[in-house]
């Protein structure tokens, strides 16, 4: 329906706007060669990625209460209706997910411009995708292409409002209830969930292993 589209498309750009902010500060140091410096004056690694990630997730989580409020101040029936649990975690999940892939983008480009470019591409394919999420999560086809389409966090992101929204599209209907969100069996709200703390893993991993071999020049098999 028109709200879960066009909440998906305002909040997935608010998310992504955050991060290609932080994507490029990543850049910004790399193109000044800070993290060179750092390095020789000692900073770990991995204390120097930990201190982004740390930085990137409360400005995230800030980010995302500031949607809610937002939401809340314009009376929009996903929030009004559904339970605070069930919107609150999805979007603070949602935001969570984007980080590694910040990190990943920063690793993988060496200008803020690029970075820039790149994180813009990155909305622009998300939300092209997003618009079939409807379409991709329908029981007719199957576990395993809605598996797969899981693991990019905004389509599952897409996922999840749209049940929400689907719940709030009459005055009759009152929402989901934070219990009930393991109700549905073909595809519950949990499951999306578990899917963005996943997503969240997976991209960390693939951006610190990636940052291992292309700026510290370690082996394929370093680990």
């Amino acid at each position: 329906n028109s709200i879960a589209t066009v909440g998906r498309s305002v909040i997935f750009a608010a998310v992504m706007f955050n991060m290609v902010i932080q994507a490029g500060m990543i850049v910004v140091e790399k193109e000044l060669k800070l993290r060179e410096s750092m390095r020789v004056m000692g900073l770990i690694d991995g204390v120097y990625w930990a201190s982004w990630i740390v930085l990137n997730t409360v400005m995230n989580i800030i980010a995302a209460f500031l949607l809610i409020i937002a939401g809340l101040i314009f009376q929009l029936p996903i929030f009004l209706k559904n339970d605070f649990g069930t919107y609150a975690v999805l979007l603070i999940l949602f935001s969570l997910s984007m980080v590694p892939i910040g990190l990943l983008l920063s690793v993988l480009v060496s200008k803020a411009s690029t970075a820039t470019t790149a994180g813009f591409s990155v909305f622009l394919v998300g939300t092209l995708i997003q618009g079939f999420a409807g379409v991709l999560y329908l029981e007719s086809s199957g576990l395993a292409a809605a598996t797969a389409f899981s693991f990019l966090p905004f389509v599952v992101f897409g996922k999840g409002l749209s049940d929400l929204a689907s719940a709030t599209t009459n005055d009759y209907q009152t929402g989901i209830r934070w219990s009930a969100r393991f109700n549905n069996d073909w595809w519950p709200l949990q499951r999306t969930f578990y899917y963005l703390i996943v997503d969240f893993f997976i991209y960390l991993f693939i951006a610190l292993y990636l940052d291992n071999i292309m700026y510290s020049k370690r082996p394929w098999y370093f680990f």
